[in-house]
């Protein structure tokens, strides 16, 4: 059992690294956002990808494993969770620990990347709904007469100004 013990190890350490790898780029796409950087932000999406794409195959193989070692565990596969699994393994004290504490990492990064991810998704939206508002208001106004040859506002226009000055 301690193979497999270190065979889970071994996954969720590498599972570990890439989800410490997205937080960096994620980190570094809100900078980007803010710097309104496109050419990166594509690099980033580009960099994301490649990250989940490698994670979904691990995700996969250490379901497979737990599912077929649940049996020898008397653990149900219905309701399995690593954090059960690893409880029952007939492992060492230390052994187990070491596993706690890479899971609890884990999870802490895969909580920072949800945040993180939604914090730049919220952020994109707002910014591009700042620049489609900024925009609409200078199209439409341009389209638009608001104000006579003397600088006057026209009777019956809409109150939205691109200019609004009293003097």
């Amino acid at each position: 059992m301690e193979i497999l013990a270190w065979t889970i190890e071994d996954l969720l350490e590498k599972e570990l690294v890439l989800y410490k790898e997205l937080q960096s780029v994620l980190e570094k796409e809100k900078r980007y956002i803010v710097d309104m950087d496109i050419d990166c932000l594509w690099e980033t999406i580009v960099q994301k990808k490649e990250i989940i794409l490698k994670l979904a195959p691990m995700d996969r193989k250490m379901l497979d494993l737990l599912e077929n070692r649940s049996a020898q565990l008397s653990m149900e596969s219905k309701s399995l969770k690593l954090s059960d699994f690893i409880e029952r393994l007939p492992v060492s004290k230390k052994i187990k620990s070491k596993l706690r504490k890479i899971k609890l990492g884990l999870e802490t990064y895969k909580k920072n990347v949800s945040i993180l991810g939604l914090a730049n998704k919220t952020y994109i939206t707002e910014s591009l709904s700042v620049i489609n508002d900024i925009v609409s208001t200078i199209v439409y106004k341009v389209n638009q007469e608001q104000y006579n040859n003397c600088g006057n506002l026209l009777e019956n226009k809409e109150k939205k100004r691109f200019i609004s000055a009293e003097v």
